[in-house]
């Protein structure tokens, strides 16, 4: 085997000076490096690895591919240990590495790049047979690295000037165009917008505070596709609202003031928009308040890897003159916000006031006074109420001189006094006439303000209230007809009133009169019932002592037959026998004639009283008259035809017992399906109302007439007066209305 050379270290710094002359990059020294290596070396592997910041790796170099991989596990253990790794023959290793049966590598040498306590990257020489004398090579690989070291930091200082630059400008341009808006949104989407594009962050979101309604609201927010593509997220997926007290994290910031940079999940998260399963537990978010002195005006929130999270606080303490500008800004466009929104109420006040605001500056001059006016805005008064201005005239000079005589003499009157007096202001109405001869009603409010003796600032706003009087008039007028309107519905009331009133004391007299009704129907009920009793007791009596006598009498003489011996005994017993039959059998026809005439069971009610009154005329020597409209009779049920007799019957006692009648009428006439009765004598009369309203006993007879009727669906009424006589009227159905069959008479006779 030929000797190998020793490397030419010498050359191996002139070739990186050369490189690093011609202001080449760090990576591109190292790939040019690395063939030289492989030469100086005798080497088949040699690799550079280049290690930026946190976890990202460049390699530089040559070999094969089981080989590199042999490479890479050096580099990355000399990574993490910070010490040179020598390795004369490894089989073992090797295949264990490769996981081949044939060792491709035998002798590795492993050397860190360091930049302070940082290993920034590493050389690795390898190959495939055992090179005793590699343990050389460290000496000449150390040196190198330390060269390589400088050069890699000389990259990655210009590098990182480079991007502080770009950064600076990419803050500078945003400060322009944040400062150059006066509107809260376009400052924030502007500035999340520009950051995002210009890389400074991946992504980036503004929440607003809104100290009126106690709350954070996210305002905007954008994001860097791993394209390059800077895109909006939609509102709708960020426009949440937290209030001021709530836990989330934004809304702490703003409380607390201080910025919070949370690695993983936390609680304090909207759940909303991320889930706590798949968060990544090495994301790191950033919540940054946005300050104006000690107030928080927004938060601004960003995210990284734990690896890139020193980087992007460094990128955060640079912005901080950014978020002034920012704060500048939102304090700024809050104010003009303000301001604006004041101008515009204080416009509209005035346009919804309809005012015109003079000036005078007042001198006392003996006993008058003199008014000099200052100037005003003309064509704005003149717009607000046009009025008929002369040539040489004042606004306010055409507006007074347009003002109704009178309340022209009022005003400077009232002018006079209120100076007079030390008043500091007062108020007046006139009317006055505009450019098109209309009525203008106007306000004039006048403050005073003295000056000295003899002096005074008047300022005067007058205000135009003719749509007011209009409004006046008209409500005074509806005024008027309301109160019109309330008089006529409370005289209608009051008159409703006074007819629930009677018809309640009219309801109450009904029901006291019903409820008075219904005691003497109790009482009548009563009083029949207690008349039944004793028109039993009677009947039982007359049979027991009339006819139980007589019929007693008849067995004792049928006994005595049986034992007469002769026939004259027998003939003169049977006379005694007959008479006492003839006795008893009449007492009992007495007896059926009382319970039921018998004239109404043979001859119907009309009949029976045509000769019942006939009966009274010839025994009272009157005149009583009966007249019928039917002469066949009238078709009453049998108990209507009971009901009505003894109705008329009583009504002819009370005339005989009462009246002391000379004429006496009863009438019976058919109308309509019914038969109606009038019973009528030329007697002494009784009041009748005196009568209803006595006792009950003394109406007995009364009160038993119309229980009678209203048991056959019949009804009486009595009309009389003191010294005009009496009529009774009794109504009762026909039978063929009330379904009752009329009996027929000349099969039944009775007794």
């Amino acid at each position: 085997m030929a000797e190998r050379q020793a490397p030419d270290i010498a050359g191996l710094l002139r070739c990186v000076a050369d490189l690093a002359s011609a202001h080449e990059s760090a990576e591109a020294v190292c790939a040019a490096l690395q063939a030289t290596l492989a030469e100086q070396f005798a080497c088949p592997i040699a690799v550079i690895e280049l290690r930026g910041n946190g976890s990202s790796v460049r390699r530089v170099g040559t070999g094969g591919a089981s080989v590199a991989v042999l490479a890479d596990a050096f580099s990355a253990d000399v990574a993490r240990s910070e010490t040179t790794v020598v390795e004369v023959d490894l089989d073992v290793a090797a295949d264990a590495i490769s996981g081949s049966a044939t060792p491709t590598a035998r002798s590795v040498v492993t050397v860190p790049v360091r930049s302070g306590t940082d290993v920034i990257a590493t050389i690795t020489l390898a190959d495939t047979v055992p090179r005793p004398e590699c343990g050389e090579w460290v000496a000449p690989l150390e040196a190198l690295a330390d060269y390589l070291a400088q050069l890699l930091a000389r990259d990655r200082a210009e590098a990182e000037l480079v991007e502080t630059r770009r950064v600076l400008d990419a803050y500078e341009r945003i400060g322009g165009a944040v400062l150059a808006s006066e509107n809260l949104d376009d400052i924030l989407d502007t500035h999340a917008r520009e950051v995002v594009v210009a890389g400074v962050f991946r992504s980036l979101m503004f929440a607003l505070v809104d100290r009126a309604s106690d709350c954070v609201q996210v305002a905007s927010a954008w994001y860097r596709g791993r394209d390059g593509t800077v895109w909006q997220v939609p509102p709708h997926l960020t426009r949440a609202r937290y209030a001021l007290d709530d836990r989330n994290i934004t809304a702490e910031v703003v409380r607390t003031g201080e910025m919070a940079a949370i690695t993983g999940w936390d609680d304090r998260f909207d759940a909303r928009f991320d889930d706590k399963d798949s968060y990544d537990p090495n994301k790191v978010a950033y919540f940054i308040p946005v300050k104006r002195g000690d107030e928080v005006l927004a938060v601004m929130a960003t995210a990284s890897d734990v690896a890139d999270k020193a980087l992007i606080l460094a990128r955060i303490d640079s912005m901080s003159p950014l978020l002034t500008q920012v704060a500048a800004a939102l304090d700024h466009a809050r104010a003009h916000s303000e301001l604006k929104s004041s101008h515009e109420t204080l416009r509209a006040a005035i346009e919804g006031a309809r005012c015109v605001v003079w000036r005078a500056d007042v001198t006392r001059a003996g006993d008058e006074l003199d008014w000099e006016m200052e100037p005003m805005d003309e064509e704005a008064a003149q717009r607000l109420l046009p009025v008929d201005i002369q040539a040489g005239e004042t606004w306010l000079e055409g507006a007074y001189r347009a003002r109704d005589a009178e309340d022209g003499v009022r005003m400077e009157r009232l002018a006079e006094e209120s100076l007079a007096a030390a008043r500091t202001q007062y108020t007046q109405e006139f009317r006055g006439v505009d450019r098109d001869g209309a009525t203008r009603w106007i306000s004039e409010d006048v403050f005073i303000h003295p000056r000295g003796e003899g002096r005074w600032w008047v300022t005067g706003v007058l205000t135009d209230v003719t749509d007011r009087r209009r409004r006046e008039e008209e409500v005074r007028a509806l005024n008027e007809e309301l109160e019109g309107r309330v008089q006529r519905r409370t005289a209608e009331l009051d008159q409703a009133n006074a007819e629930l009133r009677r018809e309640l004391d009219e309801h109450t007299r009904t029901a006291g009169e019903l409820q008075r009704a219904e005691g003497e129907r109790v009482s009548l009920l009563h009083r029949i019932l207690s008349v039944q009793d004793d028109e039993r007791t009677r009947i039982a009596r007359e049979l027991h002592d009339h006819t139980g006598q007589a019929l007693g009498s008849l067995l004792v003489g049928l006994r005595v037959l049986e034992d007469a011996d002769s026939l004259e005994r027998v003939r003169s017993r049977l006379h005694t026998l007959r008479e006492a039959t003839n006795e008893a059998l009449e007492q009992v026809r007495t007896l059926s004639f009382e319970l039921r005439p018998a004239p109404v069971e043979h001859f119907g009610v009309a009949m029976a009283l045509r000769r019942e009154l006939a009966t009274l005329a010839d025994e009272l020597g009157i005149n009583a008259d009966f007249y019928a409209d039917r002469r066949d009779g009238y078709d009453l049920a049998e108990n209507v035809e009971g009901a009505l007799y003894r109705v008329v019957h009583a009504a002819l006692t009370n005339i005989v017992r009462h009246a002391e009648a000379s004429n006496i009428s009863v009438v019976f006439r058919q109308r309509s399906g019914r038969l109606h009765a009038l019973i009528e004598d030329d007697g002494k009369g009784f009041d009748v109302d005196a009568v209803m309203a006595g006792p009950v006993e003394g109406r007995f007879g009364l009160l038993a007439m119309e229980e009678r009727l209203r048991s056959v669906d019949g009804e009486t009424a009595v009309e009389s007066a003191p010294g005009s006589g009496t009529t009774v009227y009794a109504h009762v159905p026909i039978a063929s209305d009330n379904g009752l069959g009329r009996r027929d008479r000349t099969t039944d006779n009775g007794i």
